[in-house]
């Protein structure tokens, strides 16, 4: 059970990762793409599943978090040019 679940995890965040890598590559984005390489690559570095559905999601989660934080301290920036 433990080997196939590892692989399907992999699968779902390797997939996840391409998609993320290609997005951050399009639009020049230096989160979505570090993120991207680094759900592409965690799975071979990875051999339990609940860390790899952990970091999985920390990772996948990050560049949102990111994107947000930028927008809040970019409008921060806006009101005190005014």
């Amino acid at each position: 059970m433990t080997s196939e679940a590892l692989l399907l995890w992999g699968v779902v965040f390797s997939s996840v990762g391409l998609g993320f890598f290609v997005y951050g590559k399009k639009q020049q984005r230096l989160s979505p793409l570090l993120c991207g390489l680094a759900l592409m690559v965690l799975p071979y570095f990875v051999g339990t599943v609940p860390l790899l559905i952990g970091v999985g999601v920390v990772l996948v989660a990050l560049p949102y978090f990111k994107c947000r934080e930028l927008k809040q301290t970019t409008e921060m920036f806006h009101r005190i040019l005014r």
